[in-house]
Order: C-alpha cells, then sequence, then structure tokens
C-alpha cells in the first residue's frame, strides 16, 4: 500500500515536471531563435541550440524601434490601472460586504451580471464618450477608461468575504472609520488576494492591443504589442527578420517574467489560502 502511493506520488511529480517543461519549451524557443540565422530557423530538422549564437541581435532589434519607450508607456499605464483597480476595487468591495444600505443587492448583482458582459461591448460607447471628454490620444484616456474592473470588484469580494464581520464591528466599535478598517483591517488579511489582482491586471494592461490601438494615434503613446505589431509589419518586413522579431519579443515580455517571478510566493499563499477556506 505504501508503495503504491509513493509511485502515485511520482507519476504526479512526472506529470507535473513534464507540463512545465511544455509550458516553458515556447519561451526557450523563441529566446533560442533569437540568436540563431534566418536559414536556421527554417531549416528541418529543427535545431535546439545554434550552431554560432548572435547574442548581438538583441541589441540590433532593441536599436530597431522605439523598444524602450514601449515599454516605459506599457509599464506606466499598467502601475497607474493597478494602483487604481486596488483602490476603487477595495472601497466597492468593502461596501458590497460589510457595509448596510439600501439597494445593497441590486449593486451586488449589477456587478455579477456586469462580470458577464464581454469588454468588446463597450467599446464604442467608451470611444465616444472619450471622443466628448476630449481624452483620445491621450494617457488619461488610456488610464482611466480602466481604472474600474468589474472582476476586480468580484476577486475583492469573494476575498472579504471569507473575512469575519466581527472584526469589522469590533473596529466601529472602537471608533474607527469605514477608510480606517478597510486600509488596516481587510486589506492585511486579503492581501494576497490584492497581489494576485495587481498581477492579473498588470499583465492584462501590458498586453493591451486592442483598445489601445482604437483611441491613440500618436507613435509616442504606443504601448508594447502595438509596437511589436508595428517592428513585424515595418522593421521585420513580415517575417523576413524573424530573429529581431523573435529578439523583440524576448525582452519585451521579460518585465511579466521577473515580475511573475518576484510575486510567486505569494500567489501561492493566496491559493492555499483559498484551498484551506474552501475545505473550511
Amino acid at each position: 500500500m505504501q508503495s503504491l502511493k509513493k509511485l502515485g506520488k511520482a507519476l504526479r511529480y512526472l506529470l507535473v515536471a513534464a507540463a512545465s517543461l511544455l509550458m516553458a519549451f515556447p519561451f526557450y524557443w523563441m529566446v533560442t531563435s533569437a540568436l540563431k540565422s534566418n536559414d536556421e530557423i527554417w531549416q528541418f530538422p529543427p535545431t535546439l541550440w545554434p550552431q554560432s549564437p548572435k547574442w548581438g541581435q538583441f541589441a540590433e532589434a532593441w536599436v530597431a524601434a522605439p523598444f524602450e519607450r514601449y515599454m516605459v508607456n506599457s509599464i506606466f499605464v499598467a502601475i497607474s490601472i493597478v494602483v487604481l483597480q486596488i483602490i476603487n476595487s477595495g472601497m466597492m468591495a468593502y461596501a458590497l460586504t460589510h457595509m448596510k444600505f439600501r439597494l445593497k443587492g441590486f449593486f451586488t448583482a449589477v456587478v455579477l451580471v456586469g462580470y458577464m458582459v464581454p469588454s468588446t461591448a463597450v467599446y464604442l460607447p467608451g470611444y465616444i464618450l472619450l471622443g466628448k471628454l476630449g481624452m483620445l490620444d491621450s494617457y488619461a484616456g488610456l488610464i482611466f477608461t480602466n481604472c474600474v474592473s468589474v472582476f476586480s470588484i468580484f476577486l475583492i469580494r469573494q476575498a472579504f468575504l471569507q473575512v469575519s464581520h466581527e472584526l469589522v464591528e469590533a473596529g466601529q466599535i472602537d471608533g474607527a472609520s469605514h477608510f480606517r478598517i478597510l486600509w488596516t483591517i481587510l486589506l492585511p488579511l486579503a492581501r494576497s488576494s490584492f497581489a494576485v489582482l495587481g498581477l492579473i491586471t498588470f499583465i492584462d494592461q501590458y498586453n493591451n492591443y486592442f483598445w489601445p490601438m482604437l483611441i491613440t494615434k500618436s507613435d509616442d503613446l504606443r504601448l508594447v504589442s502595438a509596437g511589436l505589431r508595428s517592428f513585424f509589419v515595418e522593421g521585420g518586413a513580415y517575417g523576413l527578420k524573424w530573429p529581431l522579431i523573435m529578439a523583440a519579443s524576448a525582452f519585451t515580455i521579460a518585465p511579466l517574467l521577473a515580475l511573475f517571478a518576484l510575486t510567486q510566493k505569494t500567489i501561492m499563499q493566496s491559493v492555499n489560502l483559498s484551498a484551506g477556506a474552501s475545505k473550511g
């Protein structure tokens, strides 16, 4: 019996390792393709490592287009949206879980229904509204149109529902305001959920393509996804410079990989807390 348990555990580890390698292989292929020549990329059978790595192609791709500007734009917009979504979703989730007011059930239903509405359905009215406010082709338009997210409210609401209401009542008895209860009691208890929210939002906004392309026309406001497409069409000449395209793709996703590595422990803590809460 004990040997069967060990065998099952070993098989699970092997499956997890195989799945990890399968998911990591596209990143490995992208980086190694950036070190190859164009002929090596298309040769058959393909090689896992170039015969003569061309490390200078990363620098060549970096100067071939203003990727520094693209990445700074994307990081600035993504961080701004993360901060605003954390503040807005925290206040809204607190109101829906630990405050009593009329129409509370109605607002909760609106949030749940809004969660099912696809984002593309609001592109046209959003574009018209931004045009009337004079916020097209601006950082303000990019940031404030994404500062509230139904998904963020729903995620933090679920985290706040796991916090005992007695803690909130104890804070109220001690004379604490709603803002103090939110930021000194609920936020520390749900910090892992806020960290996951920040990570998901940053990745989503950093990679955002269609909406920024729709409301911005200036090259100075171009984000990473649009910059990569422009490089593929213009500098990459539709695939004639695949090593440079792979190099550009590699260093533009580097901030996301670094962010995931830094927040991996917090994500796992959130998963463990969620698993423990579901068992309880």
